[in-house]
């Protein structure tokens, strides 16, 4: 594209002549594709968020087994020493089902969800 601009002034018996003449030329190659560019930011955003999400789902795992492991003996206090049995019953089940959870489902998730 090329644009050229002529500029004409006139004063009485004199007369002045202003060209400017301005000539920009665009061309395709000199733009930088952007589309590749935004692309390979989400692609190592997609990588990060990948990574960050085995991290979570590792420390949602110990997570998990530490806190079956502490309700299981509370619960079994509460149950058994008849000062809560429903609430200790209920933890100290909830502590086996944490711990098995944490053995056997939560490993697996990662291979079951979508990258």
């Amino acid at each position: 594209m090329s644009a050229s601009i002529t500029a004409t002034a006139s004063s009485g018996t004199n007369s002045t002549s202003i060209a400017t003449s301005i000539a920009t030329t665009v061309s395709s190659e000199s733009l930088p594709n952007f589309g590749a560019t935004i692309s390979g930011y989400f692609q190592a955003f997609a990588g990060q968020l990948h990574i960050l999400a085995a991290g979570i789902d590792g420390a949602a795992t110990l997570i998990a087994f530490y806190a079956g492991l502490i309700l299981i003996p509370i619960g079994a206090i509460l149950y058994w020493s008849h000062i809560s049995r429903r609430t200790g019953w209920g933890m100290f089940i909830g502590g086996i089902i944490l711990i098995a959870l944490s053995y056997m489902v939560f490993p697996n998730l990662s291979s079951i969800a979508p990258p």
